[in-house]
């Protein structure tokens, strides 16, 4: 029988800090984020140095001994329950990942059920940096199973999108941290601690100093150095920014690299790409899930395409993903990664429905319903559940024929799925077609307010991007709500928006432009535009529209940590990518 002995501590946990700190809309002072986090990078690399991993850190493990509750000091954190994982059996740490806390802690590795390692403790000390820094965590939900999910797909929100005064900086210290794969972690904890100096302009705590002239297990040299976080794009003429704005990573075009390495595959010359998803947003590599790294669809010449065409991680030719016809395959527009099955969803324009793929491109089942009007835009809300309404997951929809956004809410069955439709908004009629993409987050903050569970979608006759909170339990009861919904930016750099994505760097928002062929960077949180960029310098007719490129972007990292922007191009009908 295994056992531990610990002193008993009298003080807080850092998760009742955490709950008590003054964080809306404020970062905490540097000096307190850095003394805390010194303190348990130094006792996390300590037990590695002595082959223990903790496998279970979260802010309920960490004690802050000696609370003194009329000045608010706090004392030297002290960490509980070292390697307990390593002492229970098998079916005890599976019980444990069952835990609700336990999920919301645990990293992709051990959400597999692989055991703890270096790296793993490397994430959760990112998720807690995350929540001292924001007051939330980056993966929400009452479920431990959609959570484990979570972890092993869904792309955290940037700090800085959450509390636009947290400096780029410090976003991409604490996204470091959270990579999916574990080589893109920082390798030891004083490693991280150190580029979180730096990013908090403060100087290396000499404690690490002392670490490394005992152990050498830090490079005081090169360890602390961390790639900046700033913006692709040049500065936008029409909102010059400001002193504290972060700058754009380089004006040199040779340090923005654009080559058309993905192609149409056989066949597939002829029919138009309209809008990409990207399943692997942190490595373009190969997802959990599926064998490709890009899947586009072709809703080819008026709206009559019937393929989708996937693209290894590797560029080249492009290959059929539906290689099995289907009557309900028609007008595919957009697609979106059920990252609690790893199946593809597709919405199609002219079949009116949404189509449900397996990862091999079989189809498992086609959605119809009467509120489908020509579905265009489409996106999953990651498995976020809806208590009140019985859902463990749900996907949006926009249509192209009445700009009205619907949700699909996936409810258990006894046999199968069950979905129910309901209309959550209605966005300005645009002539016949009214194209509208969307795009979701997990939150997001709004002119000073915090909001949660937030459906994005752009509103292009209004040169507008709306945001609708709470978009996964709103109109539940009420099914046909018109609601335009809170604007979340308007006006130029925005000429006719058509697609968007996030930049998975910095949590800003990627729009591409149907008037200028020009991508656009959004700050929602400062409400501020950053930048732009032409993608295509054909000039656009704005009578009649020829010229116009650009419908689909997705973004994504390399790698060695890069930035690549992948949009599809009407002109050469290729998909191309813009690489940093």
């Amino acid at each position: 029988m295994a056992y531990l002995v610990m002193d008993c501590v009298e003080g807080q946990t850092l998760a009742e800090y955490v709950r008590r700190a003054p964080h809306l809309g404020k970062v905490p002072p540097g000096a307190e984020i850095l003394r805390l986090v010194t303190s348990i990078s130094l006792a996390i690399d300590y037990a590695h140095l002595s082959n223990v991993i903790h496998g279970n850190l979260k802010p309920t493990n960490i004690f802050l001994p000696g609370y003194i509750t009329s000045s608010n000091q706090i004392g030297e954190p002290l960490i509980a329950d070292f390697g307990i994982f390593g002492l229970r059996d098998d079916s005890a740490n599976k019980l444990a990942l069952r835990s609700l806390e336990t999920a919301l802690y645990i990293s992709p590795g051990q959400a597999k059920g692989l055991a703890g390692t270096e790296c793993s403790d490397i994430y959760s000390l990112g998720l807690i940096l995350f929540e001292m820094c924001t007051g939330v965590l980056p993966f929400q939900g009452n479920r431990p199973f959609a959570l484990t999910m979570q972890h092993l797909s869904a792309t955290p929100t940037s700090p800085s999108f959450i509390n636009p005064c947290i400096s780029p900086a410090l976003s991409t210290v604490i996204l470091r941290c959270l990579a999916k794969d574990p080589e893109m972690r920082y390798p030891r904890a004083s490693t991280m601690c150190a580029a979180l100096a730096k990013a908090l302009n403060m100087p290396v705590p000499e404690r690490l100093h002392l670490l490394a002239d005992q152990t050498g297990r830090y490079d005081r040299s090169s360890s602390a150095d961390t790639p900046n976080t700033p913006t692709i794009l040049t500065p936008a003429s029409s909102s010059p920014l400001p002193p504290t704005s972060r700058p754009p990573i380089s004006t040199d075009p040779a340090q923005a690299n654009y080559h058309a390495s993905f192609t149409a595959g056989a066949g597939q010359g002829s029919e138009s790409p309209p809008a990409l998803s990207y399943p692997a947003p942190y490595k373009r590599q190969r997802s959990r899930y599926l064998p490709f790294a890009l899947l586009l669809p072709n809703i080819g010449a008026n709206e009559t395409g019937t393929t989708l065409v996937r693209f290894s991680a590797h560029g080249g030719p492009g290959f059929l993903f539906n290689t099995v016809a289907n009557p309900g395959t028609k007008g595919p527009n957009a697609e979106a990664f059920n990252t609690l099955t790893g199946n593809v969803w597709v919405a199609n324009v002219s079949g009116n429905d949404v189509q449900v793929f397996t990862p091999t491109g079989h189809v498992l089942a086609t959605i119809t319903n009467p509120l489908f009007h020509k579905p265009w835009g489409l996106v999953s809300n990651q498995g976020t559940p809806n208590p009140h309404g019985g859902s463990i997951g749900a996907f949006f929809i926009a249509n192209v024929a009445d700009a009205t956004i619907d949700r699909i809410d996936i409810l258990p069955g006894q046999h199968a799925p069950i979905f129910r439709v309901s209309q959550i908004g209605q966005l300005t009629r645009s002539g016949p077609e009214t194209k509208i993409a969307l795009t979701w987050v997990h939150s997001l903050r709004l002119h000073g307010m915090l909001y949660s569970d937030v459906l994005l979608a752009i509103d292009g006759a209004a040169n507008r991007i709306a945001a609708y909170a709470n978009s996964s339990t709103r109109g539940t009861m009420t099914r046909l709500s018109t609601d335009k919904g809170m604007t979340a930016f308007q006006g130029l750099p925005l000429k006719a928006p058509i697609g968007f994505t996030l930049n998975p760097l910095n949590g800003d928002l990627l729009v591409v432009n149907q008037n200028d062929n020009n991508l656009v960077e959004l700050n929602l949180s400062s409400s501020r535009a950053v930048g732009t960029r032409q993608l295509d310098n054909v000039p656009v007719d704005q009578q009649t529209g020829n010229g116009s490129a650009l419908i689909g972007v997705a973004a994504g990292i390399d790698a060695k940590g890069n930035l690549e922007v992948f949009f599809t191009d009407d002109n050469t009908n290729t998909l191309d990518v813009l690489s940093m």
